[in-house]
Parts: C-alpha cells; structure tokens; sequence
C-alpha cells in the first residue's frame, strides 16, 4: 500500500511539474521556446528573416508559411483521406478502431496483436504482441494521459494544438526476414516534391534507442551525414518495392516545400507510415552541422 501509494505521489507531482512547464511556455509562446531551443541545438541565435540551415528553415516553415493542411496531414487518422485521394489506398495499414476516450476501449473486441498509438503526437505508440500480457489498466492509464497532453507547446509545433486528440487502434506489423528488431522504417526526405535521400530507422525500443542509417537515392550508404554518436555498421538492404516507395513519395510531397514521408514495407509492399512536416521539430541534432546546411540549401521557401 505504501508503494502503492508512493507511486501514485510521484505521478502526481510529476504531472503537476509537466503541467506548471507547459502553462508556462504556453504564456511566453512558440515562437520564444523555438528561439531558445534553437539557440541552444545550433549554437547561436536563430534569424527568421535570413534563415540557413534545415533546422531554422523548419521553423521559418512553421511561423512564417502556409500551415493551413499540416494539422490534417500530420494527424494519424485524417491524414488517410489524403493518402485515398492520392490513389494510394492500397498502402493504408488496417485501422480496428478509433477512440475518443481510453474508457471506451474494449479489449476483448481487438485481436490478439494490434498497436495502440496517439493521432497526434511522436513517439505515443504501444506494440501489443500478446493481448494476453497486457496490463489494461496500466495502458488505459498511458493512453488517458497522451490524450490528456497538450502536444506541441514544448515542442514549438502551434499547428498540434489545432488537433483533436485520439486514440488509433491499428493491426500489428511485423518485420520480415529477421534484418531488424523493430519494424524498419523508410524516412523519404522530400524537397519541392522530390525525394531527396532515406533516413532508416531499425532495431527501435520504444522510448530509447534506435539505429539510424542514411542512403542516397542510389542505396549508398551515408555515415557521414550524422554525428559520431549515430553512426553504426548495419547496413539494410534496399527494399523490395523501393521504387514504388519513390512514386508513392513524390506523389504525396507534391505539395509542399518539405515534408519526410515515413513508409514501411511488410511482405514486400510498402505501408504506409506517416507524413513529417517538422523533422524533431526542428531541432535536429543526429545530422551533422555540414549535412544540415545541405539540406537548407536544399530547402527553397516559399520567398526564395
């Protein structure tokens, strides 16, 4: 009862402290939190009259261009409309249900694999493999409070806030041929429609470490785009369908200036993932400095 208890204090006061920090940025207002965590990522003060690099040309994108579509697009369940009408309905991950409220969840109605995961946040994903070891208070619980955050306050993403929170209920993807402990996911960065070069992510634990490897459009391998810290020796082959997963990337970042079109293949066909219009919100510290100033020469805005 004492640790019971315990726990339960330290939730509460841990709340509280997350909720006192997100008023508090709330008042003084994105712009200011983006400038200092700029500031601090980059080293020097960030000039949204004369941006340079990726990072501070994603936040230009953020306050000084069209968002209009991003809260849309960047959400989990409407962004499927989008994929619809771009003809690409095929590569739509199955959806089991969506949920206003965590209450509203019945368990015994989901099969015995499936994904839980926020519409409108990063990172706010439960993998179930085996609905038989799942703790269902303790997930109501999780999920109640994602649904709870007001996502993209600390972050410096207003376009979040224009969301209506949800829960996503989606079947449960497994990777193939043994390449990755996690599901691997194929990042295409997209410029003025044009894909640019893959990010990959695999061997993913949720919440904590994840291998990140860089490939040009040819499937070379590019280690030197990211930090030391970031850098590894996997290498993963190129996928089955990769020049599907092209089209299917330049179709849906026609559009806009930039936007990263997350895929994934399963069984030799992509899947789709999501779309990213503020890459870590633009705050990017695995790519170098020298890559990210590539990638703003890259990034023509809207007045260049």
């Amino acid at each position: 009862m004492i640790h019971t208890a315990y726990k339960a204090t330290g939730r509460w006061l841990h709340n509280g402290m997350c909720r006192a920090r997100t008023c508090a940025l709330g008042i003084i207002g994105p712009e200011a939190v983006a400038a200092c965590r700029y500031r601090r990522v980059a080293g020097h003060a960030l000039d949204l009259n004369a941006p340079k690099d990726f990072n501070a040309k994603i936040q230009w994108l953020k306050f000084r261009s069209d968002t209009s579509r991003w809260a849309e697009l960047a959400d989990k369940v409407r962004v499927r409309g989008y994929v619809r009408d771009c003809g690409y309905a095929s590569i739509l991950n199955e959806v089991l249900a969506v949920y206003s409220r965590a209450t509203d969840i019945d368990f015994s109605a989901l099969p015995s694999s499936f994904v839980l995961k926020a519409n409108n946040a990063s990172a706010a994903i439960i993998l179930v493999k085996d609905k038989r070891a799942l703790d269902m208070a303790d997930t109501r619980r999780q999920l109640e409070h994602w649904l709870r955050t007001p996502f993209g306050v600390v972050t410096a993403e207003p376009y979040y806030r224009r969301m209506t929170p949800r829960i996503l209920a989606e079947r449960y993807l497994e990777q193939d041929g043994g390449l990755s402990t996690s599901l691997i996911d194929y990042k295409f960065h997209c410029f003025q429609g044009e894909p640019a070069f893959c990010l990959v992510l695999c061997n993913r634990v949720i919440g904590g470490h994840v291998s990140k490897v860089v490939y040009d459009l040819d499937w070379n391998k590019h280690n030197e785009y990211l930090v030391e810290g970031e850098r590894t020796g996997i290498d993963i082959p190129k996928p089955r369908s990769y020049a599907t997963m092209l089209e299917i990337a330049r179709d849906l970042s026609r559009p806009f200036p930039f936007v990263r079109v997350d895929l994934y293949e399963v069984e030799g066909r992509p899947i789709f993932g999501e779309l990213t219009f503020t890459p870590a919100a633009g705050f990017i510290t695995y790519y170098t400095h020298d890559f990210l100033n590539i990638l703003g020469d890259m990034l023509r805005l809207p007045d260049e």
